[in-house]
């Protein structure tokens, strides 16, 4: 979302440098990225006001190639998704099956939409917390393969 590489070189220099196991994350990151493994592009696309589902046929391709895409925030996961009110226990695998490649998304939930959850979490959520879909005090982490 609103990252750029200079952020992201910061937060992986931060990985490297800290206790362990996430130093040896930060050095596996840098490594990758030294050696074309991993990589940080952009594309105009990602300033549209789209969903994933329509993405051009250039960024698709290259979503196509890579071994998993990594999707960070809150709007990035809304696009992913759909910007629906979902059913909170629809498949997240479901909601993302129109995604050229396997998936991740990291999120912190400042909305109302949420996939992949149990009914027992979502249940447990709703009493704990009434506003744990907008609060920015809960995150997901969800993976397509």
């Amino acid at each position: 979302s609103d990252a750029t590489t200079t952020d992201l070189v910061a937060c992986l220099n931060r990985l490297a440098g800290g206790p362990e196991p996430a130093a040896a994350l930060g050095a596996r990151l840098r490594a990758a990225a030294a050696g074309g493994r991993f990589a940080v592009a952009t594309h105009e696309f990602y300033c549209a006001p789209d969903g994933y589902e329509r993405t051009p046929p250039d960024l698709a391709a290259a979503f196509a190639a890579a071994s998993v895409v990594v999707f960070k925030g809150d709007l990035n996961y809304r696009r992913l998704v759909g910007d629906l009110r979902w059913q909170p226990t629809v498949p997240f695998g479901e909601t993302v099956a129109h995604f050229p490649a396997p998936v991740v998304a990291l999120r912190t939930l400042k909305s109302d939409v949420v996939v992949g959850l149990t009914r027992d979490a979502v249940s447990r959520l709703d009493a704990e917390a009434p506003d744990w879909r907008v609060s920015g005090r809960y995150g997901l982490i969800q993976v397509r393969a």
